[in-house]
């Protein structure tokens, strides 16, 4: 022996590790069930709140249009938290998962609205704020995007509580 100590990087235990993944799991469980109940209630509630309430149908779309906006961004957030263990663990597989697939898509249908189909919908105003030709059109188009990420997203939650893709994780 030449007096030199071996150093070896300490070691978690399997229990331990396993605690962490289980808060893990209650964690993204917990953010996925707020994203999704948020989706539902900006969209859902509060919107079609906006525009029974207010009299002024333009002020009530500059309203819901922040609150679409701030909801795609805490979605992107939301998104990374829940995607991103799973993705830097083992990228291909991850990628591939169905669940995450379905949190992908519905970020992309909210980031394609917010930035793809809204430009349109506040072009298509006229200068004096009125609905243009075109209006109805692209609102359609984004009322539609919104729909199909919020029904990605409730079905990850459903997967999620009936056990869907645990299994792989």
């Amino acid at each position: 022996m030449s007096g030199r100590l071996a150093v070896t990087a300490p070691t978690k235990s399997p229990r331990c590790a396993t605690s962490e993944r289980r808060i893990f799991l209650i964690a993204r469980q917990v953010v996925l069930s707020l994203w999704v109940g948020s989706l539902w209630t900006v969209g859902y509630l509060v919107a079609p709140t906006l525009f029974a309430v207010l009299d002024d149908r333009h002020l009530a779309g500059e309203i819901a249009g922040q609150l679409f906006f701030a909801e795609t961004w805490l979605s992107l957030i939301c998104a990374t938290f829940i995607l991103a263990p799973d993705l830097i663990r083992n990228f291909r597989q991850a990628f591939f998962r169905v669940d995450n697939m379905l949190v992908i898509l519905s970020v992309v249908f909210l980031a394609g609205m917010q930035w793809g189909v809204r430009p349109l919908v506040d072009a298509s105003r006229l200068a004096d704020g009125s609905s243009g030709p075109n209006f109805a059109m692209w609102h359609g188009v984004a009322a539609g995007m919104y729909l199909l990420a919020s029904l990605s997203a409730l079905l990850v939650l459903w997967r999620s509580a009936s056990g869907g893709d645990n299994d792989a994780r």
